[in-house]
């Protein structure tokens, strides 16, 4: 690698630099089932803000860079707003699909020794329900909100298992009185757990360095000429290593990043509106819109 690129966090500060006002992470508004017709954007410059607010807020509370923070939810801004504060703080990433069972659930949590986890409304009541038999080391869980739904009672849920209870707005409250400083990320710090899927039997974890990462990335920008211009449909699961290169790879080129509605019979409306300049994707997929 490139003797200024040695880590992610190298590649995402020269970007948030280099790109400040470009749209960067973006999702279409929702009204009960009904989606806006474009998407809207947060620029780098306001993505940075966000990293070191939620990165600070979550060091206060005691989750140290190089400290494990799971997350178990569907793709949305959040998450990526997450995996630049790993890049940032050096935190890593225990990513859980959100097909995963509960035998299946308990047994990464417990493994990983998760103090906190990032979830999403579709997936805290599964949560919640695994918590109840055992808290196994966790501390704290962060919701990602979803403003026409109320979460009081998964709130009190949690609490009432002797978890901390944030949502992800919180954090960010918490973070924005004291920002901390950035570690000097190493190249062989992991930045990430790659878990397989599960199909085969219990998952097995793969530790992605930075070092790794920036290799992946650097090889994808030049193959496949992403650019700032590009935009990148993220609609395969985050915790899979193909869809996180692509992101790395779009955020160190100054790309834009437009998140799914979260459905994959919907995946050609978002496409139609946010017209990627390239898709990455799987046969299933392929086959779904050949169909």
């Amino acid at each position: 690698n490139p003797p200024e690129y040695q880590t992610i966090q190298d590649m995402i500060l020269a970007s948030y630099k280099k790109y400040a006002n470009n749209p960067y992470i973006g999702k279409r508004a929702r009204k009960g089932d009904q989606f806006a017709n474009e998407y809207t954007f947060k620029t780098y410059k306001e993505c940075e803000e966000i990293a070191y607010q939620f990165g600070s807020g979550l060091i206060s509370l005691g989750s140290q860079p190089r400290d494990f923070v799971g997350i178990y939810s569907e793709n949305c801004p959040e998450w990526i707003h997450m995996i630049d504060v790993s890049s940032l703080y050096g935190h890593v990433i225990a990513a859980l699909y959100d097909t995963f069972g509960l035998e299946i659930l308990g047994n990464l949590i417990g493994k990983s020794k998760l103090e906190t986890i990032l979830v999403s409304m579709k997936n805290a009541e599964k949560l919640l329900q695994l918590l109840k038999v055992s808290v196994y080391s966790m501390k704290r869980v962060v919701l990602f909100t979803d403003p026409e739904q109320s979460y009081d009672e998964l709130k009190d849920g949690f609490q009432s298992c002797g978890i901390d209870f944030y949502t992800f707005n919180d954090i960010l409250e918490i973070g924005k009185k004291d920002i901390k400083e950035i570690p000097k990320v190493q190249p062989d710090w992991i930045h990430y757990i790659c878990f397989s899927s599960g199909t085969t039997g219990m998952p097995k974890g793969v530790m992605i360095s930075h070092r790794s990462q920036v290799s992946n990335s650097f090889n994808c920008q030049f193959e496949f000429r992403i650019t700032e211009k590009s935009r990148h449909l993220s609609y395969l699961p985050l915790p899979h290593v193909f869809e996180r290169v692509a992101i790395s790879t779009v955020m160190f080129s100054g790309g834009s990043i437009g998140l799914f509605s979260g459905s994959i019979p919907r995946l050609t409306e978002d496409m139609r509106v946010l017209k990627p300049t390239h898709i990455t994707a799987v046969p299933r997929v392929i086959n779904r819109i050949y169909d």
